[in-house]
């Protein structure tokens, strides 16, 4: 399948390093870089600053399509709260980016005008589908 265009700007870690709160915990404090996890072939990364940081997974699934999820609070009154509310789903998933990808995979998505999402306590999470031209 090949990388998900990883050109070495980026730093590279793995499956086992994406692992446990302190792991996570260093990806968003370090919100400034792209994390590329190799073995599976996904990007990691955190926007924002103080407590409105959000979340966003790409995961290449063929060579030109990849699956974007992107964590937004639900409400957007709880926007400086949803960093909080990604560490919780995060613990649901056992701070494990193998977990966080099956449960990705075989949730109950909806669909809207603006796309593919699942509610999940406070969080939104949107699912899109890039295609790579």
């Amino acid at each position: 399948m090949g990388n998900i265009d990883n050109e070495g700007e980026m730093p590279e870690i793995t499956l086992k390093d994406a692992e446990g709160f302190h792991a996570w915990a260093n990806m968003a404090i370090n919100n400034k870089e792209t994390w590329f996890v190799s073995d599976a072939n996904a990007l990691i990364n955190f926007f924002g600053e103080g407590d409105a940081i959000y979340l966003v997974l790409e995961c290449k699934t063929k060579p030109d399509f990849t699956l974007q999820y992107v964590f937004l609070p639900k409400n957007e009154e709880d926007e400086n709260h949803v960093l909080a509310f990604v560490f919780d789903f995060l613990r649901h998933c056992n701070y494990s980016f193998l977990e966080l990808q099956v449960w990705l995979q075989n949730a109950p998505y909806e669909t809207d005008e603006m796309g593919d999402f699942i509610n999940w306590k406070n969080l939104r999470i949107k699912r899109n589908g890039l295609t790579k031209t």
